[in-house]
């Protein structure tokens, strides 16, 4: 099944990793090979007195979920955002001097990033779930659908390095001594993150305003811009997960960053386990553990886990607490 979700989802890419001894043997022998989309089938479940057709039914779920976790969770660190952004406490220092730094979460990317996973958690549900499934590939047959869900996992990632990148900078640098450099880094890192912004959507209006006979390269540029961004999305939040709980201490206690630890273990074992897992089990937990839905379920996990430490921090370490604690 996760097979064909590779397939339809990342055509050009594929295309491009199977042309190299490697990637087609990593893809067709190792990950992914083409036997298991017959051995595992997409699972179609009818539910309702109308007969509605749900492809997918996990993933459903998990998306579902997603959803929820994104737009709640956008609109709840907006709200905390704004309490949050003119207070600051005192950053721990090898030196004498100390610097001031703002209580977290202080960065409007941080609910721009919910809110933009939140909206491919959306549409997700009707691509994968709801619509039938393509024969060729989604860029072709549902384009709408497809170039939002992609375009909002670029974006979300976007905004989350920019996010934690910004509110990691003042410990980073204060380790350093180099505390003078904050505002200039952090003007650099913003200018750098709506670069990337602006890619993003040169991809959107490359993907819409390509001519037929580039049909089969146009989702390139958006396919990569899914692929990638995640990828420093990743390594920035883990640096600030790791100063965060060196600032705050026990405040949001450790739920959170098990929650982000479980959902980058399973990310990774649900890429690596999906072929095992459908020799053991075909079928018999509909979607549960294959690679498309495990990579839906870790990506709620990391967001819920993200929202409960910055939702957390932010309503039990005030900025008097926080001194204390860092001194």
């Amino acid at each position: 099944m996760s097979r064909l979700m590779v397939q339809a989802f990342f055509p050009v890419n594929l295309a491009a990793a199977e042309s190299y001894w490697l990637g087609d043997f990593l893809l067709n022998e190792v990950l992914f090979p083409p036997y298991i989309a017959d051995l595992c089938p997409e699972v179609l479940v009818v539910v309702g007195v109308n007969g509605v057709a749900i492809r997918q039914p996990a993933l459903a779920a998990s998306a579902t979920f997603g959803a929820l976790v994104g737009l709640k969770g956008g609109y709840d660190l907006w709200k905390i955002t704004k309490n949050c952004n003119e207070k600051t406490v005192e950053a721990p220092s090898k030196t004498k001097s100390r610097l001031q730094i703002r209580v977290t979460p202080s960065s409007h990317s941080w609910h721009l990033a919910f809110v933009a996973f939140g909206l491919m958690n959306v549409s997700a549900l009707p691509l994968h779930c709801l619509l039938p499934a393509p024969k060729t590939s989604y860029p072709n047959e549902n384009p709408i659908w497809w170039s939002i869900d992609t375009y909002m996992t670029g974006a979300s990632s976007i905004c989350l390095w920019m996010a934690a990148l910004e509110e990691s900078l003042p410990f980073l640098l204060v380790l350093l001594s180099k505390q003078h450099l904050e505002e200039n880094i952090q003007f650099s890192c913003r200018r750098l993150g709506q670069v990337f912004h602006v890619i993003g959507i040169g991809c959107l209006i490359l993907f819409w305003a390509a001519p037929t006979t580039w049909q089969e390269l146009a989702p390139f540029g958006l396919e990569d811009w899914y692929l990638f961004p995640p990828l420093l999305a990743e390594t920035s939040v883990l640096v600030f997960l790791y100063e965060q709980k060196r600032v705050s201490q026990k405040c949001g206690g450790y739920l959170g960053h098990i929650l982000f630890g479980m959902g980058s273990l399973i990310a990774l074992g649900s890429v690596m386990m999906d072929r095992p897992l459908c020799h053991r089990l075909g079928t018999m937990f509909l979607d549960t553990f294959t690679a498309s839905n495990g990579m839906f379920l870790a990506c709620d996990l990391c967001f819920l886990g993200l929202y409960s430490v910055l939702s957390n921090t932010a309503k039990q370490c005030n900025a008097e607490t926080a001194a204390k604690k860092i001194r």
